[in-house]
């Protein structure tokens, strides 16, 4: 993802976007079986609404968001924050579970 902003193509945009896509619907389903599997079976619904709420939260003001960005500090910016957000989850997580 951090690497969009130095694309020089609509074609490896449209490439990106394939692989981007392929590997999040092989992920989904990943993350909604790991997220069941760690809440005892009354809490199921509550938490699988959550991971859909959460989602929808972020279809719906990501784009808002990323425009705005976009706007006041140009076209690569919005890639950017968005790869070190991803990678400060990224480290957050490393951290979460080698203490699990």
């Amino acid at each position: 993802m951090f690497l969009m902003p130095l694309i020089p193509m609509a074609s490896f945009l449209l490439l990106t976007q394939l692989l981007f896509v392929l590997g999040n619907s092989m992920a989904n389903p990943s993350i909604q079986a790991l997220a069941s599997e760690n809440v005892p079976k009354e809490e199921y619904g509550g938490t699988l609404g959550i991971l859909q709420s959460a989602g929808s939260l972020g279809r719906i003001f990501g784009p808002i968001i990323g425009g705005e960005i976009f706007f006041h500090y140009g076209k690569d910016m919005p890639f950017f924050l968005a790869a070190g957000v991803l990678f400060g989850v990224f480290i957050y997580l490393q951290g979460k579970l080698k203490g699990a």
